[in-house]
Order: C-alpha cells, then sequence, then structure tokens
C-alpha cells in the first residue's frame, strides 16, 4: 500500500512555506515530503532534523553528501 502525498493546493497552509523551501532545494517537492505533508507536526520534525544535520560540523560536508547519496542508493531512491 503507498500512501499518496499532498499536491500543492491539497497541503495545509502552513505547510505550503516548506514546500516552497523545498521547491527551491530540490526544483520540487519530493515524495517523502508530500507524505509527511498528511502530518505537519513530522514533516516540520523532519526539515528540522535535516537543518540540525545540514548546519553540523561533526563530519565535513563533502562526507555528508557522500554519505547521504549513498544511504538514497542503499534504499533504492529515484533522486
Amino acid at each position: 500500500m503507498r500512501i499518496d502525498g499532498l499536491a500543492d493546493k491539497q497541503a495545509p497552509k502552513g505547510v505550503r512555506s516548506l514546500y516552497a523551501k523545498f521547491k527551491r532545494m530540490f526544483g520540487h517537492v519530493i515524495a517523502p515530503y508530500m507524505v509527511m505533508a498528511h502530518r505537519p507536526a513530522i514533516l516540520r520534525a523532519a526539515a528540522h532534523m535535516g537543518r540540525a544535520m545540514a548546519q553540523s560540523h561533526a563530519a565535513e560536508e563533502k562526507f555528508k553528501t557522500l554519505a547521504c547519496i549513498r544511504a538514497a542508493q542503499m534504499i533504492g531512491c529515484p533522486f
């Protein structure tokens, strides 16, 4: 069973500003965020976690990027 994501017009008002940020970052809103939009609190928490990881200085930026790409490959992400 797959959960359909929420399109821009279906998303709650508080989520639309996050959608705009995701569009600037990725060129479009990726499916996991569209699915999380069904529960805005979860979407906001995921966005905060992503921001915290991006701002962390525990590892060099190139290694964080490499880890993200490898994780996406391992789980079969299409992007």
